[in-house]
């Protein structure tokens, strides 16, 4: 392979934005039109080699290794592999809810679209679940894409030490009878509503139920509210940081940046994310 050509890729290996587009476009099935989609959300566009000298006359890079979420102790290991997982949490139709509607209307809307390739890498009869849950007043759940169709399973209503409630939920795929190596797509949206309602900052988590190899992270804000910072941590699994444990951004910090319309668009993206963790989205915003 050319020399020029060999340079350009390590690039690509090794910048962050890039390999997000590049794990988001080889991870699929061809005609999904994922690569599509995200290069209009992000505003971002394919360049020329040429171009991207021009672009980055510096070289500036990110080390692969900043994208590596698990330590050395945290083996890649369970029933389970996701080749890939990726979010698509999709705010832009955010809207406050007063007191009184918070619990019994479906006000405000979240959408998150996950998309999984999921490899099952033991013989034994086990299907692939997980459970996701929201403070809100609940979670509507569909499949896009999937066979077998999964279930979706409210589990229940627990307290919480500081007070407050979530609802918890359990999706569950099928697969007690497929061999080991089979592996399959899962595209699955939730709509989360009356969520995200503090007025000085947020968070979200992605539940990583099994090891995955690459994860990639799209957060979409509403025009309404002005985004100053976002953090990424590797969370417990029960949706906590981890005591002593740096933020992940320290290293691999989220990419933020506005749309033509002023939008503001977060992207982040790690590799070989230990399971039974969440990744933690911390974000601080304001009113405009």
């Amino acid at each position: 392979m050319h020399r020029s050509t060999m340079g350009f890729k390590k690039k690509i290996e090794d910048n962050v934005v890039l390999w997000l587009l590049g794990t988001l476009l080889a991870g699929f099935l061809a005609g999904i039109g994922t690569y599509k989609g995200i290069l209009e959300i992000a505003q971002l566009k394919v360049v020329s080699v040429t171009e991207y000298e021009k672009l980055n006359p510096g070289g500036v890079t990110m080390p692969k290794s900043a994208l590596v979420v698990g330590t050395e102790g945290e083996l890649m290991v369970g029933d389970f592999l996701n080749q890939h997982s990726t979010f698509d949490v999709d705010l832009t139709a955010w809207q406050p809810v007063r007191l009184e509607d918070a619990t019994d209307k479906k006000v405000s809307a979240a959408t998150v679209t996950r998309r999984d390739l999921i490899r099952k890498v033991t013989s034994k009869p086990v299907d692939y679940a997980f459970d996701f849950w929201t403070s809100g007043v609940g979670i509507d759940a569909e499949s896009i894409l999937a066979y077998p169709q999964p279930e979706f399973v409210p589990v229940r209503t627990e307290q919480r030490p500081d007070g407050t409630s979530r609802k918890l939920y359990r999706l569950r795929l099928p697969l007690a009878s497929f061999g080991s190596g089979t592996e399959l797509p899962m595209f699955t949206r939730f709509i989360v509503w009356n969520g995200f309602q503090k007025s000085a900052g947020e968070d979200w988590r992605a539940r990583i139920e099994y090891p995955t190899k690459a994860a990639a992270i799209t957060i979409r804000f509403p025009i309404v509210k002005k985004v100053e910072s976002v953090s990424v941590f590797l969370g417990n699994p029960d949706g906590n940081k981890i005591a002593g444990r740096a933020a992940l951004s320290d290293s691999n910090p989220v990419l933020l940046q506005a749309d033509s319309s002023g939008r503001q668009i977060a992207l982040w993206a790690g590799l070989e994310v230990p399971g039974n963790h969440v990744l933690l989205f911390e974000w601080k915003w304001i009113d405009r």
